[in-house]
């Protein structure tokens, strides 16, 4: 497995096969307090994982005179790396092999760094990072969702994850529909709910669950949303539309935490 990096341009940093990923552990957004008349204490937390921190370990590296990747001195490529993680926060961290080639970790900034190198050697026995994570899940993107939808249409979607995740849902009117409404049905009828005059024939609306955020175009539209965006729970989710006929396109990321 190798590790690539790519930055916030869109900028590529591939790692070798001697870096490694050391992961830590995922902690839960929980606290305890007095349980009144009670024994023992009552979980006030949400049950959510906090951000974590992970390192880059790269193992040997050794300046080698006309190589395609080694070509630098071993200062001069922890310099280099050091400077492509700096300027590109934040920035996502993929597995390359293993059929993995599409996972990666989001929202990755550079904590620090440390090389252990002699000056002016050759060889270095290894280069440590400290990456912060915001985003604590592995991500991969699910096969997309398209159709066609009409008043009180149901189709479903699956989500392959372990976790909920948020859908990012478009939408555009074959008829003027200034009202719509998306349920899952799976989630405790969980409801979206879009009151906008001006979603007219032709436009297209976005839904960002992931990001509370709705859009017309460049117009923010979120204040004509209930505010309660849908997610997807793991596996089946049932889902019916309510309004005019609209085709409609669902992306949404798989999470998983290991």
């Amino acid at each position: 497995m190798n590790l690539r990096i790519r930055g916030k341009s869109g900028a590529i940093l591939n790692l070798s096969q001697d870096w490694k990923i050391e992961l830590s552990n995922l902690k839960t957004r929980n606290m305890a307090e007095q349980a009144v008349y009670l024994d023992g204490g009552a979980n006030i937390g949400t049950n959510r994982y906090d951000s974590i921190k992970i390192k880059l370990i790269s193992g040997l590296y050794k300046y080698i005179a006309g190589s395609v990747d080694k070509f630098r001195t071993p200062e001069d490529y922890f310099s280099y790396v050091m400077a492509f993680l700096r300027e590109e926060s934040p920035f996502q961290i993929y597995e390359i092999g293993a059929g993995r080639d599409n996972r990666y970790l989001d929202e990755c900034w550079l904590g620090s760094g440390r090389g252990e190198v002699l000056r002016r050697a050759d060889l270095a026995k290894s280069f440590e990072l400290e990456i912060e994570v915001l985003n604590p899940f592995w991500l991969e993107p699910a096969v997309q969702y398209s159709g066609s939808v009409s008043n009180m249409s149901n189709f479903s979607l699956t989500n392959g994850g372990d976790y909920e995740t948020y859908p990012v849902i478009s939408l555009t009117a074959t008829t003027d529909n200034p009202a719509l409404k998306i349920i899952n049905l799976s989630d405790q009828n969980r409801r979206f709910e879009l009151n906008y005059p001006f979603f007219l024939a032709g436009q297209t609306v976005t839904i960002d669950s992931y990001n509370n955020r709705a859009t017309m175009g460049n117009i923010v539209i979120t204040e004509f949303t209930n505010g309660n965006f849908i997610r997807l729970i793991s596996g089946m989710n049932n889902i019916r539309y309510l309004g005019t006929d609209c085709s409609i396109t669902v992306d949404w990321l798989v999470r998983r935490a290991y």
